[in-house]
């Protein structure tokens, strides 16, 4: 090549191949790899190597992940005080009458009748979230009473936002965890199928009524035009579809363009970009809110990961972040399998063709020759019969010798 950089680092140079470190689309590096050898690298060399870049792009976006993580942590102080109001702003409204009443006897939940004497405020930091309301009659309360008073309200504040914060604790420690054995799960996964029931178990943790995981398969010339249902699981009903079946791209009730990219659709009956052929399929299964999570490894499309709900309504923040983390995880540890899975083929494959040939020369008798080669490719293909012939010259086919077969018994005639 006459515009081939030479590097001065790895003059001896004679094959190079670069593969794209993609993270989420975007292209962040390359890994390089080259070799003294001329022509060195094969198509299942660019396999094997993509996966592996595409595992190291995970890992430096996990770690710019981390780098934005400690960036932002730095700004949380300035924060702080909007996300706390924010954060009871949603408390107050998921549950809009919230406030308890002492009658002299019980507290129970209520407005009070009469008026309030003593009104303080309960704070968490600056910001007003409540107030402690109480009446005492027809008389003023003393300075004694006052501070009382003022004491309940400010620790009643600081316990309210304990309290607020160690169920936020409890959600995202819920979170990981579900992260963690998702990505457990996944690394320990070998097979396709196993990757599917991974995937399946993880989704299932977040309280959804069924999901889907689909596998696409593509022409020679590079189009998506077979999907294969790796695993169906529906919570109350038996899933449309059953688990291995094929069924042609077009077929799909989702344009593929759709289930390229990442959605969730929080009422199907309402939604304008549902086609209407796959909201005829969801209403007829009783399903009312959904999510696509796309499988992407490099810059292809490898499957999709439909998630049901019974339930219109938005999905939880947390499962929709978990649901995103998925969609890289699952597509690396897909591809990793799928290449297993070929690799473990043609090892088969060699291995019989090993076989054979060593069974075929052991011999020096035609007959013998010819017998021993029709009955092991039978064996290897599982044949119920097998006919090997000679046929010198342009002899007829009555006229030509059959020196060895095969019948369903597996015996030599």
């Amino acid at each position: 090549d006459a515009v081939f950089f030479d590097n001065p680092d790895l003059p001896e140079t004679r094959s190079e191949m670069a593969l794209p470190l993609r993270v989420r689309g975007e292209v962040i590096g390359a890994l390089d790899v080259q070799s003294k050898e001329p022509e060195a690298f094969t198509e299942e060399d660019v396999e094997v190597l993509q996966t592996m870049a595409d595992q190291v792009a995970l890992a430096i976006g996990n770690a710019r992940l981390l780098d934005e993580a400690e960036t932002r942590l730095r700004e949380v102080n300035a924060l702080l005080g909007r996300y706390e109001r924010e954060e009871w702003a949603r408390l107050v409204a998921e549950r809009p009458v919230w406030r308890y009443v002492y009658d002299g006897v019980e507290v129970r939940p209520g407005k009070a009748e009469g008026e309030s004497q003593l009104s303080l405020p309960l704070r968490v930091r600056d910001d007003v979230i409540g107030h402690l309301k109480v009446e005492l009659g027809d008389r003023a309360p003393t300075a004694e009473e006052m501070a009382l008073a003022e004491a309940v309200a400010e620790q009643a504040g600081r316990a309210l936002e304990s309290a607020r914060l160690f169920q936020e604790t409890r959600r995202t420690l819920a979170e990981m965890e579900a992260l963690y054995s998702a990505s457990r799960r996944l690394t320990t996964a070998t097979t396709v199928r196993e990757v599917a029931a991974a995937i399946t178990a993880t989704v299932a943790q977040t309280g959804v009524d069924g999901c889907v995981v689909v596998q696409f398969k593509y022409s020679p010339a590079g189009e998506p035009e077979t999907l294969v249902y790796l695993e169906t699981w529906r919570r109350d009903r038996e899933p449309e579809f059953r688990t291995g079946l094929r069924v042609p791209l077009a077929d799909s009730p989702f344009p593929f363009e759709m289930v390229s990219r990442f959605w969730t659709i929080p009422d199907v009956a309402e939604d304008t970009s549902l086609p209407e052929s796959a909201r005829r399929v969801f209403e007829a299964t009783n399903v009312k809110a959904l999510a696509n999570i796309p499988l992407r490894s490099s810059d292809r499309v490898i499957g999709q990961v439909v998630v049901l709900r019974t339930e219109a309504g938005p999905f939880p923040e947390g499962a929709v972040r978990l649901y995103r983390v998925l969609s890289d995880q699952a597509a690396v540890a897909l591809e990793r399998a799928r290449l297993l899975a070929e690799a473990q083929r043609r090892a088969e494959y060699q291995r019989h063709v090993a076989e054979i040939t060593s069974r075929v020369r052991a011999s020096t008798d035609v007959d013998a020759i010819l017998r021993t080669a029709v009955r092991e490719l039978a064996h290897a293909l599982d044949a119920t019969d097998g006919i090997i012939r000679l046929a010198p010259g342009d002899e007829s086919e009555a006229a030509r010798p059959e020196m060895g077969v095969v019948d369903d018994d597996g015996a030599n005639g």
